[in-house]
C-alpha cells in the first residue's frame, strides 16, 4: 500500500526530504485510506452475522488526530450490551457433545484455541452461563463463529487448523479459503 501510495504521489520524484514532512504527507493519506476501506467494508458486506448485537464488535477505529487507536476494553456488564449469553445457552447440547469430543482428540490435535475452547466450554456447561466477561469471547471467537455457523449456509475461512474440527462437532458446513496459498503465488 506504502509502495502504491508513493507510485500515486509520483514515483521516484517523491520527495522524502525533508523525512518528517513526507511522513505526515504519507500518513495523512494512509489514514484517509483506513476510514475509506472501513466505509467500503460496511458497504460491500453481503449480510453481517449478528446473532447475540455485541457493542465491541461494532467499535470502529478512532482517530485521536495523530494516528489510529483500536481500543478494546475488556467487557463487563457495566460496559458491554449484548445477548452473547442467551446465544451461547442455546447451543448446550453442540457444548456438550464439543466438550465430549476435545477431550478425546489426541493432544497434538489440539490447538491453543481448541484448549480454550475447551476450557471455556466446560465452564460453560458446568456455572449454566456463557463467562463473556473480560476477553473471553475474542479468546474462543472461533466458537463463536462456529456456533453462528450452525445458523447459516456454511463458513468460508483460512482458519482451517480450528474449523477442520469445530464444523464436524458443531455439524456446519466449512469451506476452507487457502489465503497463504494465494498471497504466495
Amino acid at each position: 500500500m506504502v509502495g502504491q501510495l508513493i507510485n500515486c504521489l509520483g514515483g521516484i520524484h517523491y520527495h522524502v526530504e525533508p523525512w518528517v514532512e513526507a511522513k505526515q504527507e504519507l500518513l495523512t493519506y494512509i489514514d484517509a485510506q483506513i476510514a475509506a476501506s472501513w466505509d467500503e467494508f460496511n458497504n460491500i458486506a453481503d449480510y453481517v452475522a449478528d446473532e447475540f448485537q455485541c457493542t465491541r464488535a461494532t467499535e470502529a477505529p478512532d482517530d485521536d488526530g495523530e494516528g489510529w487507536a483500536v481500543s478494546i476494553p475488556h467487557c463487563k456488564r457495566v460496559n458491554t450490551k449484548c445477548s452473547i449469553e442467551k446465544f451461547v445457552d442455546g447451543f448446550r447440547a453442540e457444548l456438550e457433545r464439543l466438550v465430549s469430543e476435545l477431550s478425546a482428540l489426541d493432544e497434538s490435535m489440539l490447538t491453543d484455541e481448541l484448549r480454550r475452547i475447551l476450557a471455556v466450554a466446560s465452564k460453560t456447561i458446568k456455572s449454566g452461563r456463557f463467562p463473556f466477561e473480560g476477553r473471553t469471547c475474542r479468546s474462543v471467537a472461533d466458537l463463536i463463529i462456529g456456533l453462528q455457523s450452525v445458523l447459516h449456509k456454511a463458513l468460508v475461512s483460512s482458519n482451517y487448523k480450528e474449523h477442520q474440527v469445530l464444523h464436524k462437532v458443531l455439524n456446519y458446513t466449512f469451506l476452507n479459503f487457502p489465503i497463504s496459498e494465494i498471497r504466495s503465488k
